[in-house]
């Protein structure tokens, strides 16, 4: 040390005697077992301080010779208490508020826009989000639309000076050792022990492990920042996407359940969607009836109007042949022509038996079998049903709500409407006309 090389500085004097100062000898110095003042070994073991300091012997020469026997362990001992102890105290605070940012983090997520899914909440969810619960459906809107959700880093920050580094930077461990110690330990032994401590090495000693241990803390609180703050970022990306992937799960399977109420039956009674099915082909099939019967009513109705029609021409044909045959007769006694006009009865008769009638009869007998190939009823078509043709206004609007959250199409509720059979009346009208045309009698 400094003081060594100026063994007439007042200051550094007056400090070393202080240490090897009678009164200093009721207690052990921490770096050695032998008195202060004493050497451990040699022949000069045992001798009291006060041969130290006979008027031959220089300062600078008393400590050289307690300086060649003196063991630091206990000194060293002393001046690691605080860098060990403190160490702790970092490396239990670094963690400490690790803890306290995952609790942190976890209440953070408890709070979110979530839901709770399980057995028994699932359906509870989905029920009101198809009966449009206010609450629950903004809940779901903000799950469904959230990508993420920002998460602050973990700040630990640096792990502090410990106390010998800061002794050591001050020049000396005289203080701290002072400090550390119990017991009758006065300031001269101190700073003497402090001087031991430098010219052992072990002051470098103590420079070289406390930064390594501050270093190594260091390290070890900027990983755990990296770690807990990645943790945290991959539980918050996890808690958004299992909502997400719950909740729309959930709604599908809604979805599901009420398309599946209406497509599938139970047990023996069919399906609502079988049900309307056969509904519909029923009335298909009275409809298909009834056109059949309206249609040869309408055939039959024509073939009564050209049999009148040939009746009608027929007695016409016989009232105009008497009124003649009448005039070529002959008049009366008077010079004048009488003319009976048939009854229309009698010429209706006639004309029954007439053969021009039953010509034209005939005629249209051979054109009947017409019908049997065309102008037949075209036959109607089943609509594809679908679950909009089946479900309640009611269901349809909780269907469309659920739809609604995911992006899914809405349904509209709407009548199922078979393709009524028709049959094609202006051909055989036009076929009757044809034969009126053709002179039948």
């Amino acid at each position: 040390m400094a003081f060594l090389g100026k063994p007439k500085d007042e200051q550094q004097y007056g400090r070393l005697m202080g240490m090897i100062a009678p009164e200093a000898t009721p207690s052990k110095r921490i770096g050695t077992e032998a008195p202060i003042g004493s050497v451990t070994a040699g022949p000069k073991a045992g001798q009291a301080a006060s041969e130290f300091t006979k008027a031959n012997q220089a300062p600078g020469a008393a400590f050289g010779r307690q300086l060649k026997g003196a063991n630091i362990g206990g000194i060293t001992r002393l001046a690691e208490q605080p860098l060990l102890r403190e160490a702790g105290q970092e490396a239990t605070r670094v963690a400490q508020e690790g803890i306290g940012y995952k609790t942190g983090q976890g209440k953070y997520l408890s709070e979110q826009p979530q839901f709770k899914f399980g057995e028994a909440e699932t359906p509870d969810i989905v029920k009101k989000l198809g009966e449009g619960e206010a609450g629950a459906t903004e809940t779901a809107q903000k799950v469904l639309a959230r990508e993420k959700i920002d998460v602050p880093e973990f700040q630990a920050g640096d792990i502090k000076e410990f106390t010998p580094l800061q002794a050591l930077r001050g020049g000396s461990v005289e203080s701290l050792l002072k400090k550390e110690s119990t017991g009758p330990y006065s300031t001269g032994m101190a700073g003497l022990d402090a001087l031991l401590f430098q010219k052992k090495g072990g002051a470098a000693d103590l420079a070289t492990k406390g930064i390594a241990l501050r270093t190594a803390e260091q390290a070890t609180a900027d990983a755990l920042e990296n770690k807990l703050t990645e943790e945290a970022r991959k539980e918050a990306g996890e808690f958004v996407t299992g909502q997400k992937e719950q909740l729309s799960g959930a709604i599908k399977g809604g979805l599901t359940a009420k398309e599946k109420s209406y497509m599938e039956g139970v047990g023996e009674k069919p399906s609502k969607i079988e049900a309307e099915r056969q509904r519909l082909q029923q009335q298909l099939k009275e409809k298909t009836d009834m056109m059949t019967k309206s249609r040869a009513a309408f055939i039959k109705q024509k073939e009564q109007e050209l049999k009148d029609y040939a009746l009608n021409t027929v007695a016409s044909k016989l009232v105009r042949e008497s009124i003649d045959a009448q005039e070529q007769a002959g008049r009366n006694s008077q010079g004048d022509t009488v003319i009976r006009i048939p009854r229309r009865e009698e010429m209706i008769e006639q004309a029954k038996s007439d053969p021009r009638y039953l010509n034209a009869l005939r005629r249209y007998e051979v054109q009947s079998p017409y019908f049997q190939q065309k102008s037949l009823v075209q036959a109607g078509a089943m609509p594809e049903l679908g679950l909009q043709n089946v479900i309640s206004p009611e269901d349809a609007a909780q269907y469309n709500r659920l739809q609604s959250l995911i992006g899914g199409a809405a349904i509209t509720p709407t009548q199922a409407q078979i393709e009524q059979p028709t049959y094609n009346i202006n051909e055989i009208m036009d076929y009757f006309k044809q034969l009126k045309a053709q002179s039948i009698v």
